[in-house]
């Protein structure tokens, strides 16, 4: 899903652990189709990769915990749900300085499209009639810096 919609660039790093669904051939052949680099953690030691192991203990204690889904479908639509609307868009995280992913990841975009197009001010209108921030607002993030500070 996030090769699909994120189209990242070659060497980007897949970090995992030693599951056997990771280090499946057909896994293993999938990441090296989308030049993603991988790296495994050592065998048995969660300590390897702390950031997707609190992501887990975080998703298991706000959405799954003690909670019967009738169906595979309705579960993956629920954890869908809390993944993309709520964790990534609404949800602030303080290693992030209280922004969400969606914010912080779209930082060094606002900054590149800045120096893209000549240090224009947010409020200049691109090619398509529209601002930088109409464009970037269409990924539903909500920026909370001022237009002076960028000009």
């Amino acid at each position: 899903m996030a090769s699909k919609n994120q189209r990242p660039q070659p060497g980007l790093l897949h970090h995992s652990d030693q599951g056997s669904q990771y280090a499946s051939y057909d896994y293993q052949q999938l990441l090296a189709d989308h030049q993603v680099q991988v790296s495994m953690s050592r065998r048995g030691n969660c300590y390897d990769h702390v950031p997707v192991e609190s992501f887990f203990a975080t998703r298991k204690a706000e959405c799954v915990c003690g909670i019967v889904y009738p169906s595979r479908t309705h579960a993956r639509a629920e954890l869908f749900e809390y993944i993309e609307i709520f964790y990534n868009r609404q949800r602030l995280h303080s290693q992030l300085g209280y922004r969400t992913p969606v914010e912080y990841e779209l930082l060094p975009a606002v900054s590149q499209l800045f120096v893209h197009y000549n240090g224009a001010s947010p409020s200049h209108p691109l090619v398509d009639g529209r601002t930088p921030f109409e464009q970037l607002a269409q990924f539903g993030a909500i920026l909370s810096v001022s237009e002076s500070k960028m000009t």
